[in-house]
This record gives C-alpha cells, sequence and structure tokens, in this order.
C-alpha cells in the first residue's frame, strides 16, 4: 500500500510540472500570437497610408493628362495656347 501511495504521489508531481509546463508555453504561444498581431496591424496601417499615397498621385496624374489631352484636341491649343476656358485652377494665359 505503502508502494502505491509512494507511485501516486510522483505521478501527481509528475502531473503537476508537465501542467506547469503547458502551462507556461500556452503563456508564451499567446505573447508571440499577440505580438504577430501587432505587426500585421502595423503593416496593415503602412499599407493602407501607402495606398492612399498611391491613390492621391495618380488622381493628380490623371486630371494633367486630362487637361493635356484636353489641350491638345483643338490644334490652335497646340499653337496658340489653351483657351481662357480650357485653363485649371490658378493657371494663366501664357
Amino acid at each position: 500500500v505503502e508502494h502505491a501511495v509512494a507511485q501516486a504521489g510522483r505521478t501527481l508531481e509528475e502531473a503537476r510540472v508537465a501542467l506547469t509546463r503547458v502551462a507556461a508555453t500556452a503563456e508564451a504561444v499567446g505573447q508571440q500570437a499577440h505580438a504577430a498581431a501587432g505587426r500585421i496591424e502595423s503593416t496593415a496601417a503602412g499599407v493602407e497610408d501607402q495606398l492612399a499615397a498611391a491613390l492621391a498621385e495618380l488622381r493628380l496624374t490623371m486630371e494633367a493628362t486630362t487637361r493635356v489631352i484636353d489641350r491638345l484636341r483643338e490644334p490652335r491649343t497646340a499653337l496658340f495656347g489653351p483657351a481662357p476656358a480650357q485653363l485649371g485652377p490658378g493657371e494663366t494665359e501664357p
């Protein structure tokens, strides 16, 4: 009986040690997951900022291209410059 009690005590101690290790591992995994989520969020914010800047540049380029195409549709514009109605905001006749 004493042998069985001693064996049970050792088994319980081994189980306690194993559970402590499992808890520590779970805590480490949780911390790593939290850190990874933070990095993903930061990366997503950076990508969003870059896309917003690229879209703003694209809009400006499209507006400028549209103005150039409008001006070049008429040969007079290519030779003598744009008509006042073709000028963009802040532009003056040459």
